[in-house]
C-alpha cells in the first residue's frame, strides 16, 4: 500500500542584516532497493520507488554588510568581518518501502513509513576590494582593510540532499564600505596680522572637512564657533547639510597665538561623528623704536639724532648713547627654524653682539631668535619732514606686518665753533651781551618748535627766545651758566619729540683790564724798526674770558744784536723795565737757532725764564694772529696738538665743559672729529689763521712735551691777572 504523509520541518535561521535570497533546496531518502525474503514468505512488492512530494527549501537571506571608518594617521586598518543569513525550511516526502510477508498477506497496513529531512548547507566565501583578495570556508568572512574603498564578499551555498530546491541560485553577496578618517584643513596655516595703519582689522582663512559618510547617510555639519582667538564672523552660518567649510578671522590686530600651532578647528559631521585638529599659527609681530607706543609709532613716530658716523664693530657703550634702541618681537616664539623674518630700515639698523660690540644688521633672521635680539638705530640722514623714515618687519608665510616711522633730527648746537668770535662765547663780562645760535635745525617744522631756556646761572635772555639765534644778557655776578634748547612737544607732531635738549655752558666774569708792554728792536741806526701787533684782533677773541688788553707803554730798542732773536739771548738790560703785572712783548726782525740758521717755522714765542718773562713775535704776514696765540700763552693756556688721527670720534671725557648735550658727542656736527675741534681752537699750535676759538674747559690732544691729556686751552682754566717779570 502506498502513504502519503506530510510533516513539517522546524526552521533553522540566523538573524542577518541583509534582505532575503531564497534558495530551495533538499535531500533525498534512502530506501531498501529490493526484497529479499525468508523461507516460505513471499514479496508483495519487489519494485520499491522513491519520490520527492515537496522538496526541502534552503533560503539565503543574504551576508551582512558593514560600514567603518579607518582610524586617523599612518598604519591605520579595518577588520572586515561579514557572515551569511539563511534558513532552512523542510519538504514532505513520500516513501515507499516494501514489506516482508507470506505471498497472501500484502495488507499496506503493516507497511514501514520513513520520514527524512534535509541537511544545513554548507559555505565558501571570498572578499575582494582595494589591497585586499581573501577566501574561506564557512558561514563568516573575515579580513583586513588598509585603504579606504568598497570591498565585496560573496558566499556560495552547496547541499548535498538528492531531494533539494535552490530556486533563486547557490550564492549571495554584500558591500562591506571603508571610509577614510575625517580631516581637517585650513589655509592659510598661519595668519598674520597686519598691524599697520593702513592695515585690515582682521585676516581670514578657511577650514574645510572631507568626511564621507556610509551610503545610506546624508551628512549634517556644525562647526565649533570659535577656533582658538579666531572666530566664524558674525552673520556667517556655522551648520548646514552643505557647509564643508567655513571662515575664520581674528578678532584685532592684537590677539595672537601661544605656541605654534594652537588654533584648532572643531567640526560635528552627522551622523559620522566629530573630528577637531590643530591646523593653524596667528602670528603677530612688534617693532618698537625709542619706547614709542603702538597707537603712536606711525601718527606721532619716534626722533632720531642724525648720526653719520658708523658704529659697525664698536664696543657698545657711553660711544653709542645717541643711538635708538629698537625691540622686534614675534609671536610665537617656538616656530620652526625655518620661519624668517625680514626687516627694512631707512637708518642704520646695529644688532648689539654677543661680543658687546654694535654690529650692522642682517637683513633677515630667524622668527624664533629674532625676539632675543637687541637692535639700535642711527640716522644716517637728517628728515626733511617729519615720520618721513620708518622701519618694517614682515613674515613672508604670514603676511605679518609691522612698521615703525620715525624722524631723523639734526640740531648742531657747538660751543667750541668755527664762528665769529662774539657767537657761543665761552664766557661774558658782567654787564654785556652775546648772541647763541643753533646752526641747524632738521626737519625744518622742528624750527617753530624751538625755544631756549635759562637752566642755570647768572644771565637772562632777551627778546624771543622761540628762535635759532638769541640775545643773552650777563648779569652782575660772577658764575658759570647752562642754557638749554628745549623743543615743544605740544606743537602738532612732536608729543612724542624725547631727546635729550642741546645746552651750552659758560660763565660771567668780572671784567679785568691787562696791560702790554711793547718793545720794537729796530737797527743801531733806528732803521728796520719792527711793527707792533694789533690789540684790537685779540681783544675781540679774548672778550669772551672777561678780559681786555691796552697798551702801557712802547719802546724802541736800536740795538743790532737782537734784531735775530734764539733764547740765549733773552739777559737784556731792559727785559725787567716794565710793570710786574701786565705783558712784555718783543717785537723782532727774525728768529735764528744757536749757528745764526733762520728759523722760518717759529712765529712767536712766550718765554719764562730766570732772566725774565716775555712775549717775542717776528715779523710776519699772521702777527695779529699769533700775538693773540701768545697772548694766551701769557695767561697760561697751554699749546694743543692733534693727536688722533681722522675720523676719532668726539667723546665727553675729551672736552668735559665744552660738550653740547647728555650724548657722547653732544650735538656737534657729525662731519666734525677731535682733531679738527682741535684746530678750531686759539691755542692750537700750529697757529692756523682759522683758529680763532677759546674753549670753556680743558681739552685733550697732545701737548708741546709730545704727551696726551687734557690741556689747559679755556677760559676756567685761564690766568685773567698775568704778571711778567
Amino acid at each position: 500500500m502506498i502513504l502519503d504523509m506530510r510533516q513539517a520541518i522546524g526552521y533553522l535561521s540566523a538573524v542577518m542584516t541583509c534582505a532575503a535570497v531564497w534558495f530551495a533546496a533538499g535531500s533525498a531518502g534512502s530506501a531498501r532497493a529490493g526484497c529479499n525474503p525468508a523461507p516460505g514468505e513471499v514479496c508483495c512488492e519487489t519494485d520499491v520507488t522513491e519520490e520527492c512530494e515537496e522538496p526541502a527549501k534552503v533560503l539565503l537571506n543574504g551576508c551582512s554588510g558593514m560600514c567603518e571608518a579607518l582610524p586617523p594617521g599612518p598604519g591605520g586598518e579595518v577588520a572586515l568581518a561579514s557572515s551569511v543569513d539563511f534558513t532552512t525550511e523542510a519538504g514532505l516526502k513520500r516513501m515507499r518501502y516494501d514489506r516482508h510477508g507470506v505471498a497472501d498477506d500484502c495488507d499496506p497496513a503493516v507497511w514501514e513509513e520513513v520520514e527524512e529531512f534535509s541537511a544545513a548547507p554548507e559555505f565558501t566565501w571570498t572578499l575582494s576590494g582595494p589591497g585586499c583578495s581573501e577566501s574561506g570556508v564557512g558561514s563568516t568572512a573575515s579580513g583586513t582593510a588598509t585603504q579606504a574603498g568598497t570591498y565585496t564578499v560573496t558566499f556560495n551555498a552547496t547541499c548535498d540532499d538528492e531531494c533539494s530546491e535552490f530556486p533563486n541560485g547557490t550564492s549571495v553577496s554584500a558591500v562591506l564600505t571603508v571610509l577614510p578618517p575625517m580631516t581637517l584643513s585650513f589655509s592659510p596655516a598661519m595668519l598674520g596680522l597686519d598691524r599697520t595703519d593702513d592695515g585690515g582689522e582682521h585676516k581670514e582663512g578657511e577650514a574645510s572637512v572631507e568626511a564621507s559618510v556610509c551610503p545610506d547617510a546624508e551628512p549634517f555639519y556644525t562647526w565649533a564657533p570659535k577656533a582658538g582667538v579666531c572666530g566664524i564672523p558674525p552673520g556667517q552660518p556655522t551648520e548646514g547639510a552643505s557647509l564643508t567649510a567655513v571662515t575664520y578671522r581674528t578678532p584685532d590686530k592684537e590677539q595672537c597665538s601661544s605656541s605654534y600651532m594652537d588654533q584648532i578647528v572643531s567640526v560635528d559631521v552627522s551622523p559620522r561623528g566629530s573630528v577637531s585638529s590643530n591646523l593653524f599659527t596667528v602670528v603677530k609681530l612688534d617693532v618698537t623704536v625709542g619706547g614709542v607706543a603702538e597707537a603712536d609709532e606711525e601718527t606721532e613716530g619716534a626722533f632720531v639724532k642724525f648720526v653719520s658716523t658708523s658704529y659697525d664693530g664698536i664696543e657698545f657703550n657711553q660711544e653709542a648713547s645717541s643711538l635708538k634702541q629698537v625691540s622686534i618681537e614675534f609671536n610665537p616664539k617656538d616656530v620652526p627654524d625655518t620661519e624668517t623674518v625680514s626687516i627694512t630700515c631707512g637708518g642704520v639698523l646695529y644688532e648689539l653682539g654677543d661680543d658687546l660690540k654694535l654690529h650692522i644688521a642682517e637683513n633677515e633672521y630667524q622668527a624664533n631668535e629674532i625676539s632675543d635680539k637687541t637692535f639700535f638705530l642711527a640716522g644716517s640722514s637728517p628728515s626733511s619732514s617729519l615720520k618721513d623714515k620708518e622701519i618694517v618687519v614682515t613674515h613672508a608665510n604670514s603676511e605679518a606686518v609691522d612698521k615703525a616711522k620715525f624722524t631723523v633730527v639734526r640740531i648742531v648746537l657747538e660751543p667750541i665753533h668755527a664762528l665769529a668770535p662774539n657767537i657761543n662765547p665761552s664766557g661774558m663780562a658782567r654787564g654785556t651781551t652775546a648772541t647763541y645760535k643753533i646752526d641747524a635745525v632738521q626737519p625744518e617744522v622742528l624750527q617753530s618748535a624751538i625755544g631756549w631756556e635759562v637752566k642755570s646761572g647768572p644771565v637772562s635772555i632777551s627778546g624771543n627766545p622761540n628762535q635759532l639765534q638769541v640775545l643773552v644778557s650777563a648779569g652782575t655776578s660772577d658764575g658759570e651758566f647752562c642754557l638749554n634748547v628745549n623743543v615743544d612737544t605740544t606743537v602738532e607732531g612732536l608729543s612724542t619729540y624725547d631727546l635729550p635738549p642741546p645746552f651750552i655752558k659758560g660763565c660771567v666774569l668780572e671784567k679785568l683790564y691787562i696791560p702790554v708792554c711793547f718793545f720794537l728792536i729796530a737797527n743801531d741806526d733806528g732803521s728796520g724798526c719792527n711793527p707792533k701787533p694789533s690789540l684790537t684782533f685779540a681783544n675781540m677773541l679774548f672778550q669772551q674770558a672777561g678780559v681786555e688788553f691796552f697798551e702801557v707803554q712802547t719802546t724802541i730798542v736800536c740795538e743790532d744784536f737782537y734784531q735775530n732773536f734764539y733764547p740765549t739771548f733773552l739777559v737784556i738790560p731792559f727785559w725787567n723795565a716794565v710793570p710786574v703785572f701786565g705783558v712784555k712783548v718783543f717785537c723782532i726782525n727774525k728768529f735764528t737757532n744757536i749757528f745764526g740758521v733762520e728759523d722760518t717755522e717759529t712765529r712767536g714765542v712766550t718765554i719764562y725764564s730766570m732772566q725774565g718773562d716775555g712775549v717775542v713775535l717776528r715779523n710776519c704776514a699772521q702777527r695779529d694772529h699769533v700775538f693773540a696765540h701768545e697772548l694766551g700763552h701769557a695767561c697760561g693756556l697751554a699749546d694743543i696738538y692733534p693727536v688722533f688721527g681722522p675720523l676719532r670720534e668726539i667723546k665727553r671725557h675729551l672736552i668735559p665743559q665744552d660738550c653740547s648735550g647728555l650724548y657722547e658727542k653732544g650735538y656737534y656736527s657729525s662731519s666734525v672729529d677731535m682733531d679738527s675741534l682741535i684746530q678750531r681752537l686759539l691755542m692750537n699750535g700750529y697757529n692756523d689763521p682759522s683758529c680763532k676759538d677759546i674753549s670753556y674747559g680743558p681739552v685733550f690732544g697732545k701737548g708741546k712735551n709730545g704727551s696726551s691729556a687734557l690741556q689747559n686751552t679755556g677760559v676756567s682754566g685761564m690766568n685773567r691777572q698775568p704778571s711778567m717779570n
